[in-house]
């Protein structure tokens, strides 16, 4: 596959990203649109760039240096950078990291409604609860082996969720999803 064509298909967000460079916000979403402008962006793709920012509620930081934004703008930046390639399939490792409550729940609201589009979205989540809330299938792996392809809200969830996170955990039901809680 062809860098352009690999990106029309697939979007990534790592788990870290590290810009030594004081890029302004609206230039690091840029970067996002590189498989498809040559690397030479025109107007559609600023046109882009500002609907992603604009999308993910960011357009108050869009003329300012990315690195000075705080962990959770950086983060929504990054993923306003992953969404305006508009790719079919997104891989996100731990698109929550460094978001408060509201703007996880804000973000995974956002990707939940991308998939009503066919667009597949794949998530690595370390919080079960945000993953319960959000997916439409859980996926499970201990010492790097899957041990589960789902889980269905019953009366043995808690014993197959202590053994994956050897954590003893109460579960309930809150509208109709499971949540657990670490017994204390």
């Amino acid at each position: 596959m062809s860098f352009s064509d690999c990106a029309r298909v697939l979007g990534f967000l790592p788990q870290f990203h590290k810009s030594v460079f004081r890029f302004q916000v609206k230039d690091v979403v840029l970067t996002g649109r590189a498989a498809f402008s040559a690397f030479s962006p025109g107007k559609s793709d600023r046109e882009k760039v500002g609907q992603a920012i604009e999308d993910l509620g960011i357009s108050h930081l869009a003329d300012r240096p990315y690195t000075e934004l705080s962990g959770g703008e950086q983060q929504l930046v990054m993923i306003a950078r992953v969404l305006v390639q508009h790719p079919r399939i997104i891989l996100l490792d731990e698109p929550t990291n460094h978001l408060d409550v509201y703007y996880q729940t804000y973000v995974l609201e956002k990707l939940k409604k991308l998939t009503e589009n066919n667009l597949t979205v794949i998530a690595i989540m370390h919080d079960p609860n945000m993953a319960f809330l959000y997916a439409d299938h859980c996926y499970f792996m201990k010492d790097r082996a899957v041990v589960a392809l789902s889980i269905e809200p019953d009366n043995h969830a808690d014993t197959f969720l202590e053994y994956v996170y050897d954590v003893r955990f109460t579960t309930v039901m809150v509208n109709n999803k499971l949540m657990v809680v670490p017994k204390v």
